[in-house]
């Protein structure tokens, strides 16, 4: 089997990105996991993979913590964080 070309991570453009969702579409086990051509992360589903790499595989954590030293790539996963590790239970994240 011919090695599968990777795109650069830093890559994306529409091209970039068109280059990765093939990936996606060719990356596929037999156990019906995604798995994402740059790094470990497996998905059960084609769209979370999608997504994945559209928003987070190689991009730098965008949502600080105000508590801790904590950083998110998705705000739901920062809310999540901050309402199990401090208790601020009516913290929205504004």
């Amino acid at each position: 089997m011919p090695p599968k070309k990777d795109y650069a991570e830093d890559d994306n453009s529409h091209d970039g990105i068109v280059a990765a969702l093939h990936l996606v579409q060719t990356n596929c086990n037999n156990q019906g996991n995604f798995s994402c051509p740059n790094c470990t992360r497996v998905y059960q589903r084609r769209t979370t993979l999608n997504r994945h790499l559209r928003l987070e595989c190689g991009m730098t954590p965008q949502f600080p913590c105000p508590f801790c030293n904590h950083r998110s790539k998705r705000k739901h996963d920062l809310l999540y964080h901050v309402r199990s590790r401090h208790n601020e239970m009516h913290w929205n994240g504004s």
